[in-house]
């Protein structure tokens, strides 16, 4: 009599990790582009500090937006197990530390957070084509 087992088939599903990581990256961009978005219209309605920030500085606030719209980017990349989604989360887990380097310094919870990401991300590696 041979006994052998009878695996179940691999699922086609994401694992926890790379799911934890999309959701992280929404949830992230969606509330950054919310803030965004908030603030533009209370600088329009009025609001002269709002203001004064998207006139003195639009660079930074083009570039925050540009950054949370990064984030939905990488979201969906990952989601559709992308390598692209992968660099580009790799890429915004590693731009705080970049320009910290460059501009001052990087506080440890800001490298603890985006080790941790790039982390996450390389551990979901082999789901991705």
């Amino acid at each position: 009599m041979k006994h052998e087992l009878d695996f179940a088939p691999i699922s086609s599903k994401p694992s926890s990790r790379l799911n934890f990581v999309v959701g992280y990256l929404r949830f992230n961009g969606g509330l950054a582009l919310a803030g965004i978005g908030v603030a533009a219209i209370a600088a329009l309605a009025g609001d002269h500090a709002l203001r004064a920030l998207f006139t003195r500085h639009p660079l930074e606030a083009l570039g925050a937006t540009v950054g949370a719209a990064g984030l939905l980017f990488a979201a969906r990349g990952l989601a559709h197990r992308s390598r692209a989604g992968a660099y580009a989360a790799a890429a915004i887990f590693a731009a705080p530390c970049i320009a910290g380097l460059f501009g001052g310094g990087v506080p440890a919870e800001t490298w603890a957070i985006e080790v941790l990401g790039v982390a996450a991300v390389a551990s979901a590696w082999g789901e991705l084509e």
